[in-house]
């Protein structure tokens, strides 16, 4: 005994229905892996910015050492030619250039100790961070294989949905499916039943005309919402539909 064509027809709505589910919970699980990727981008390009700001301090640090050995030469080799000094008059203006060096140098070693603490609260907080960012990136990198796996197992589930779905389509009138696969396209229920002869989604009152076809288990369209509308009583004979009736008046 073939199936009732609205039998079906109902089997087909509901693995459409399972379709648009599964494609929604891949579209969510990708969204949430493009946020969770974001972060991680976020969290490297934070830390590796501070990384370079410490490696920065630590080259003003071998910076700021380089010159005050340079001014401590300069200083000796001034002072040397101060003690061989012949000239007399000389001696002022190099005794001068000596105190300047002199201050040049008190100025650069206050200035390195400056940077010192900086670089080591800096390293002292690299080394904090260094943790929480293993551990952050530890749990980004295993949230994204998780999502990645569901994503494709998902993709696996929808292809074989999909496959299935000519095989439903067999016995369904042509008119049926038009009809449908127009609205569906449109709403989420594109087939709902009657109730109380209202529409179930719009509640638009079904005319008597209508309500006659739906009785002799017609599909009829509905005139407020342009959903399919059936109704419910009148398909529950398992038996197949001969001639199924449709209205689009």
């Amino acid at each position: 005994m073939s199936q009732n064509p609205f039998s079906s027809f109902i089997d087909l709505i509901s693995l459409d229905q399972e379709i648009r589910t599964t494609f929604e919970a891949i579209t969510l699980l990708k969204k949430e892996a493009e946020s969770r990727l974001s972060e991680k981008q976020k969290l490297e390009s934070r830390f590796e910015q501070f990384k370079h700001h410490v490696r920065d301090l630590k080259k003003g640090v071998h910076e700021k050492e380089l010159e005050i050995k340079e001014l401590d030469e300069t200083e000796k080799r001034k002072k040397l030619q101060l003690d061989q000094l012949q000239n007399p008059k000389e001696y002022q203006p190099l005794k001068k250039e000596i105190d300047r060096l002199k201050q040049e140098q008190h100025n650069a070693e206050a200035e390195l100790m400056g940077i010192w603490n900086k670089l080591e609260v800096a390293q002292k907080e690299l080394a904090e961070q260094n943790s929480n960012y293993s551990s952050k990136i530890e749990e980004l990198n295993a949230a994204l294989a998780d999502q990645q796996e569901k994503i494709s197992q998902l993709q696996s589930d929808l292809e074989r949905k999909k496959n299935e779905r000519p095989a439903k389509e067999s016995g369904i009138p042509q008119e049926w499916l038009d009809k449908y696969t127009h609205m569906r396209m449109r709403v989420e229920d594109p087939v709902v039943e009657v109730l109380d002869a209202s529409c179930s989604a719009c509640y638009y009152t079904i005319a008597d005309q209508e309500l006659i076809r739906l009785r002799r288990r017609a599909i009829v369209q509905c005139k407020g919402c342009f959903r399919l509308l059936y109704m419910p009583a009148a398909m529950k004979d398992v038996a197949p539909v001969e001639n199924p009736e449709t209205s689009n008046e």
